[in-house]
Order: C-alpha cells, then structure tokens, then sequence
C-alpha cells in the first residue's frame, strides 16, 4: 500500500504529468467560470472564486490519477483519453459561451441548440469567429495563454518536495471547497460538475420536447371557455413577428441610417412605442410568452402550462391563421410550430425541416398568403405572420436590389474605433435586412389599410441584435434586447374603437414587454375572459408598469420602476 502510494506520489511528481495536471486546472476552471457571482453562495465573489479555483484543482488531479491507474490497460486508457477530450470540449464550450454571450452550459444554451437547424449554424459560425477575435477576446486568450505558460514553467522549475506540499494544500483546500459546496449550498449545484448539467440540461429539454409533443397532439384546452364574450362586430388583428430587430437600428426611432423610409413617411398614421423589450434574447422562449399567457416573471421553459392565445381567438369564434417563414422544426424542434399547430390555417412558406432546402425563401413570399387570409369572407380573423427579418447572416435575408447600404455608407455615419471595413459591411448588411422588412411592412400596412372590415395591425421583433452596437461584438445580448413596436389602424377601426385608439395613444411611452402582449390582443379585439389582467395590458388606463425581466433576471435599465 505504502509502496503504490509512493510510486504514485512519484508519477505526480513527473514533468509529463505535472504540466497534464496543470493544463486540466486551467480547463476546469473554464468549465466552473460561469459559477461565481451568485447570491446563493452567501459569500463575497473572491471567495466563490477561490472555492472554484481549488475545487477545479481538486477534479483535475483526480482525472490525472485516473489517468495514471488505468495506463496499463489499452482499452482503458483509450477510453479515459476519449473522455477527457469530451471534458475538455464541454469546458471550453462553456468559457467561450460565457464569455461572449453571458451564459454557459444552461438550460438556455440547450434551448438555443434544440432550436437551431444545420443552415443556422453554418451562418453562426463566422459571427462567432469574429467574435472570438475581437480585440478584448483575444487579450483573455493570450493572457490566459500567457498565465498557463507561466504556471506550466515555475512548476516545473519546482522542486518535487516543494511541489507536492502545494500539490497536497491544494487538494485539500479543494476537498473542503467540495464539501462547502456540496453540503451548504442549497441551490445550484448542477454547476459544480459540467458532464453532469450537461447530461441533465440535455435531459430537460428533451422532456420538455417529448411534453409539448404530447400537448400538440392532445391541445390544451383554453380554461373555462364559456365564460368568453366577443363584441359581435366584425375585426381582422393581425399581429406581425419581426426576428433580430434592434429598436435602435431603425430610422423611425433615431438610427442615422435611413433604414425604415416607408415608416418614416406614414409616421403620423402609426403608434410608435417607445419601449418596449422583449422578455429574452432568444426567438424560442420570446415565442413562448408571445404565443401564451406566460409572461417573464414565470418560469422559463413551462409554457405548457399556461393558455394559449391561438386557442383563445378560435374559442372566441375567430378564424386564425399562421403564416411563418421560419423553420417549422429544428434539430430537435421549434416550439412555435407546436404552439401555433391548432391556427385554423397553418402554413409554412420556407422550411418544413432543418433539411429543408426551401428555407431562405425571402419574406415577401409571405405576403400573397397573407393577402388570401385578410381577403377570407369570415367576420373575425386573427392572423399572425412570422418574419425571418434580420436574422444572421443578414445578407441571406433580402434580395440583391435592397442593398443600399456598404462599409462606406456606414463608416460615412458611425464612427465606433472598433468599425474596421469588414465589421461595417456586416452593419451596412443587418441594416439593409431591416430596410428589406419596412418593405414587407409597407405592402402589409397598404393592404389594411384598404381592407373594407375594421383592421388592427400589430408588429414588434423578438428581441434585438448588438451589431457592433456598443463593443466589438455581435450577436444576442440580453442588453439589447429593446424591440420595435408599432400599432396601425384602418379607418373603420378607428370610427368604430375611440375608446381604444384613445388608451393607445395614451400608453406610447410606458415601459413594458411583449411577454403579455396576450392581454393587449384581448383589448384590441374585444375579447373580455377572467384570464384578462388590465395591469399587464399597455393600452389600458389600469396598466401598472413594473421592473421587467429577461431570462428571469430584472432587466438592467428598470432599476428605476417599481418592483412588482
């Protein structure tokens, strides 16, 4: 016993496993980052930092000695190596993931690849590349490098007496690292080991894809049904989805570029929101609030438990349609298809899968199907439409002839020190998408506005896009996460709802988000039920505007509202 455990110790003691036991604490740590700065740890952040620190040391010195007792045996030895290699990936994935988007691997980040089809990760990866090479990544990285290279050199250097005193002080300050965390935090556990929330965060999403399955198939029911009551006069809603659209990119709000000249032009006829955010930077779980009565202070990923708006208007004796260009399923789904499944009519203009080669049809191919909806003879129409806007890569989502803006059209404009030629071209590209959806816009306002039934026409985004807005970055950022929103009446809609055209004029600069906009469409349709909730609806004169959340968390520029 005495004898292995010397050998052992020895073996520690080995350059060649000395520098393996640094590089895997250095990985390690990578995959804890995204640990610290919890309010659950009930200690100061340097503190949670030192526990991460040591408790990585700890897990890297057992896969070092892993490492060592199962080198006599091949398949052994390959199978520990596979393992590791898989470690360290889901490590840096984590680093990476945290670095430039503010989460690691979470439920969300599983979210996002449930949602996500081959075609859209061809056109993440260059993003992401640039990203990673942005100026402030590349100092982590080469300090990071740097440190490594330091630590891996003074180890070595160190005496084998020296650097097993260390090597021991460490592993016990990571043994009782392991125990505080393991027996005192309550919450948040699945962080300290990254194989294991990755295996139960792919797990959970795959419940949550086989539970809304088994819900598209069954319905869910809207609650108490014959309580709705409808005005009887006839009315078409239709409520439009942009994707990726920054309010703060739009000429109508300030931007210097001239992205929205239609807009611009008929401003005076439109009701122009000045801040409205959507309630996470991604599509899915903004989908979820948008489509139920789940609103961002619930409980991200349960929307299959709250109503549906969809099932409401069909209850309500609307006729509902949903027209989409976004993908109807992704690698493992979209849960917009499943929400929107029981529309009356449900048609998908791009993909029907991932694999889909028909997917980057361009928006305009929505439009004859939406004029074939606003055309239907039925009294009450609900009609939504879902854009693919400006969703990476931008140049894919317009035609040639709407590129109007270059690298010098922007650089002429915006003078940001992290602009360089190429990252202006990919403004000038995301600005050219948004000009491209005030087309689509401009065809849809021109048709409701001719419509001979009362029409309401309403358009927000998701969420919003930094492109290279206030860093060199780009891409989803839960700062930006503010949305265009947009409200045009016809004319028989206004002679017939004074009552609601004046709480719409009324609520254009309250804060709110379009997590509850479910509320909003019940005012503006005439649809009363006890699922309706006035606070949460912008347009009514009971709105109480409240601290808003994104992805759970209050949003950074609502410290001044009150909390609810």
């Amino acid at each position: 016993m005495k004898k292995g455990l010397n050998r052992l110790l020895s073996e520690l003691s080995s350059t060649q496993y000395r520098v393996l036991l640094l590089i895997l604490w250095v990985v390690s740590v990578m995959g804890l980052c995204d640990a610290p700065g919890s309010s659950i740890y009930l200690i100061p952040l340097w503190l949670q930092w030192g526990l991460v620190v040591c408790f990585a040391f700890l897990k890297s010195l057992a896969l070092v000695i892993i490492v060592i007792l199962c080198r006599g045996s091949l398949i052994l030895k390959w199978l520990v190596r596979i393992l590791i290699t898989i470690y360290v990936f889901l490590c840096i994935v984590n680093v990476i993931s945290y670095v430039l988007y503010g989460f690691g691997i979470t439920h969300k980040l599983f979210i996002v690849a449930a949602q996500t089809t081959p075609a859209e990760i061809n056109e993440f990866i260059p993003g992401l590349l640039s990203n990673i090479l942005t100026i402030r990544a590349l100092v982590f990285i080469l300090s990071a490098v740097l440190a490594v290279t330091l630590v891996i050199y003074l180890s070595i250097r160190i005496q084998k007496k020296t650097w097993l005193i260390i090597s021991c002080v460490l592993a016990v300050l990571g043994l009782f690292s392991f125990v505080y965390l393991a027996g005192f935090v309550k919450a948040g556990k699945s962080y300290l080991l990254v194989a294991g929330r990755t295996a139960k965060y792919s797990l959970d999403v795959k419940r949550e894809y086989e539970a809304f399955k088994h819900l598209e198939s069954l319905g869910v029911p809207f609650p108490e049904k014959e309580k709705i009551k409808v005005d009887n006069r006839d009315i078409t809603l239709i409520m439009v989805v942009g994707e990726s659209e920054s309010r703060k990119s739009l000429s109508l709000y300030g931007y210097p570029l001239k992205t929205t000249p239609f807009l611009d032009s008929v401003r005076d006829s439109l009701f122009v929101f000045n801040d409205a955010i959507g309630s996470s930077d991604i599509t899915a779980v903004n989908i979820e609030c948008i489509l139920t009565f789940m609103s961002d202070y619930d409980t991200e990923g349960n929307w299959f438990h709250f109503p549906r708006v969809i099932d409401m208007f069909n209850s309500a004796g609307f006729k509902t349609f949903w027209i989409s260009n976004q993908e109807m399923m992704g690698t493992l789904s979209n849960n917009s298809a499943a929400i929107a499944s029981e529309a009356n009519v449900v048609k998908y203009i791009g993909a029907l899968s991932s694999e889909d080669q028909l997917q980057f049809k361009h928006d305009e191919n929505l439009l004859p199907h939406f004029r074939k909806a606003l055309n239907d003879s039925t009294g009450k129409k609900f009609i939504g439409l879902h854009l693919m806007g400006s969703h990476v890569k931008y140049v894919n989502r317009y035609p040639r002839q709407f590129s109007y803006f270059n690298a010098d059209s922007v650089l002429n404009k915006i003078r940001y020190p992290w602009l360089n030629r190429k990252k202006a071209q990919t403004v000038a590209e995301y600005a050219n998408s948004i000009r491209y959806t005030d087309w689509i816009l401009a065809r849809i306002i021109q048709d409701v506005a001719r419509n001979q039934s009362p029409s309401v026409l309403v358009y927000f985004s998701d969420h919003g896009e930094n492109v290279y807005d206030d860093r060199d970055f780009n891409g989803r950022d839960k700062r930006h996460v503010e949305i265009p929103f947009i409200m045009f009446v016809n004319k028989k809609y206004a002679e017939e709802n004074p009552d609601i055209i004046q709480g719409i004029r009324a609520s254009l600069i309250r804060p709110f988000s379009s997590s509850n906009i479910g509320y909003t469409l019940m005012s503006l349709s005439g649809i009363s039920h006890p699922i309706y909730d006035s606070s949460k609806d912008v347009i009514s004169p009971d709105f109480e505007p409240r601290r808003r959340k994104v992805d759970g968390e209050y949003w950074y520029l609502d410290h001044n509202t009150r909390p609810d």
